[in-house]
């Protein structure tokens, strides 16, 4: 259903603008810019997909929200930018179709959907905690292809003809979507658990941030170097002796 949440400027020095919800939600869950439009969706933990539509002056309008059963955990725009994909702890993705502002349920899995990527206009990958990564066709119920991963999947992207996730026990797999079967290749690159996850705008590889306040920069094409290939400290403040981390999202 559609929410009578609203807009308004923050009235801070900086001038920045900020959409508002109902003041009875959760804390949201991820965020998803439109590829071709000045929209903006957010999942939430109040089981809600919102839209706004975010004007070059800044200012937000409301485009409304669809349920889902149980909290929402991601969320993903179509290629043309006229559906939006969710996921979440119902165990179920939803298809919203913005310009008939008509949902419905595409895609199932046994446990919670914690990532969702769409590949094309109606091509959608969802990873899982049930461990599987399935690949859909959202206008068909069974997936066109599905591979077990054996860990919990955390984070995904997908840009051009890559495909990168973040497993349980800090590993990231990399998939050539042009063989979407078996994994380009493997690897360690952070010490604690992997939380968020962007390929580069060019394709040639991809940034992860991890739950220990550290980011990598890694390639696809050359990964033993040491000059395109490192890791920093992020999101850490100082208070005399002691040091405040926080999880990179």
């Amino acid at each position: 259903g559609s929410s009578g949440f609203n807009s308004s400027s923050s009235g801070g020095a900086t001038g920045d603008k900020r959409a508002i919800a109902p003041r009875d939600i959760d804390s949201f869950s991820s965020l998803a810019w439109s590829p071709t439009d000045g929209v903006l969706v957010a999942s939430c933990w109040d089981n809600k997909n919102y839209c706004w539509r975010v004007n070059e002056n800044g200012d937000t309008k409301p485009l409304g929200a669809k349920e889902h059963k149980a909290p929402v955990l991601c969320t993903a725009f179509s290629a043309d930018g006229s559906k939006v994909f969710s996921g979440g702890c119902d165990n179920e993705a939803n298809l919203w179709d913005l310009q008939k502002n008509s949902s419905i349920t595409f895609a199932k899995h046994q446990k919670p959907i914690s990532c969702i990527k769409a590949l094309n206009n109606n091509l959608v990958a969802t990873g899982s905690w049930d461990k599987c990564l399935h690949y859909w066709d959202a206008r068909t119920p069974k997936p066109q292809l599905s591979l077990m991963l054996d860990r919990k999947c955390y984070a995904m992207d997908a840009k051009g003809p890559a495909l990168v996730i973040g497993l349980s026990e800090r590993l990231i797999r990399i998939y050539d979507l042009r063989k979407p079967n078996v994994p380009m290749r493997e690897e360690r690159p952070l010490k604690f658990q992997t939380r968020a996850i962007r390929i580069f705008n060019d394709d040639q590889g991809y940034v992860a941030g991890s739950v220990s306040g550290r980011c990598c920069i890694r390639t696809f094409t050359n990964p033993t170097s040491s000059k395109n290939n490192f890791s920093f400290k992020c999101h850490r403040t100082s208070n005399g002796g002691s040091s405040q981390v926080y999880a990179v999202n």
